[in-house]
């Protein structure tokens, strides 16, 4: 057996048995092996301290399983106390294991009154399962569900129209990933939201703060995250410009630089807009302005950066300072082993 498919075991299992002890939380005085052996006072621990009770509700269903698990007084807060499970969030790696059934079972702890149900990639649920949970519990004000390619247009529509029943709830909707939205859904969306003015100035979203963290790049007072794209008019991410001249022309209602990812590139690390003459080459395939090249370290062989966030695919250069990248580092090693063919 595979280390991946072994690791996967494993945290399959201990997701299983987290959940069967949220469900059925023993007396650790009824284990045999507790009787047997008296613990010595001076070495046995003491209570957690009480500040730690007030971190279970900011954690994510993932870690807040682990801590269940830590001791009784844990267990019993998990599983008993309403407020942890006020705020969902799962990730993975329980965003693919997590089924409709598993997913009820978890809201259900909330008692009618959870506020925050944020899913990211988790295929597995279903419409159905959606709005079973929403039914269940309508004072929903934060619903995220990137990449839940499980969900359809028309699920999320009824996610949403039952939350609308109670006005200004629902205030964050994410659903980039979401296979088949379209303009008309968005605009079914907008009227049961009760979306910005359509004249209201938005915050902008910019490409290099999405790519590095997407969650917090989007909490910018956008009920929703997707907008229709003034290039394809089709649904995605769309962006602004952060440079100056392009934020001038922005404010005049001119947005010639305003676009999703695929009608207007952008540069890896300052999300400016790049035109073809500007576009510089880089050793990953991320596109990089002439500014941003210009700064960024080189490779010593092939003179191309990295974008920062694949500076871990950078060699180590021997004798040198600096760096060689992937490609270099593997045109190295083949012609060292064709030398080395070559004296033999």
């Amino acid at each position: 057996m595979e280390i991946s498919h072994f690791e996967g075991y494993k945290e399959d299992e201990a997701f299983v048995e987290s959940m069967q002890t949220l469900s059925i939380s023993p007396s650790l005085d009824s284990c045999p092996s507790s009787r047997k052996e008296k613990p010595n006072p001076e070495a046995e621990p003491g209570p957690p301290h009480k500040a730690l009770f007030f971190v279970l509700a900011c954690l994510p269903v993932f870690e807040l399983l682990n801590m269940s698990e830590v001791c009784l007084s844990f267990r019993d807060a998990v599983n008993k106390d309403v407020l942890p499970w006020l705020d969902i969030m799962i990730d993975r790696p329980l965003s693919t294991r997590l089924s409709n059934e598993i997913l009820w079972e978890i809201t259900s702890k909330a008692n009618c009154r959870l506020r925050t149900l944020v899913l990211r990639s988790c295929q597995n649920i279903t419409d159905d399962g959606l709005q079973r949970v929403v039914e269940k519990n309508p004072f929903i004000s934060k619903l995220h569900l990137p990449a839940c390619t499980g969900l359809t247009p028309e699920g999320i529509i009824g996610a949403v129209k039952t939350l609308s029943q109670h006005p200004k709830n629902l205030k964050s909707l994410r659903i980039n990933g979401i296979y088949n939205i379209k303009k008309e859904h968005i605009e079914t969306l907008s009227s049961y939201l009760q979306r910005n003015p359509p004249h209201q100035k938005l915050p902008p979203i910019l490409y290099h703060h999405y790519r590095s963290s997407p969650s917090s790049s989007t909490e910018n007072g956008r009920i929703i995250d997707v907008d229709i794209c003034p290039k394809c008019n089709e649904v995605k991410m769309v962006f602004d410009c952060p440079r100056e001249t392009c934020r001038q022309m922005r404010d005049m209602l001119f947005e010639v630089c305003r676009g999703c990812n695929f009608c207007i590139p952008r540069c890896e690390e300052c999300g400016g807009c790049v035109d073809a003459e500007e576009l510089e080459d880089a050793a990953c395939a991320d596109i990089l302005c002439s500014d941003c090249w210009l700064h960024l370290p080189k490779c010593n062989y092939c003179n191309k950066p990295y974008c920062k966030q694949h500076t871990d695919q950078q060699f180590s250069s021997p004798g040198c300072t600096g760096f060689i990248c992937e490609a270099c580092h593997v045109t190295a090693i083949a012609n060292s082993s064709w030398s080395d063919d070559a004296v033999e």
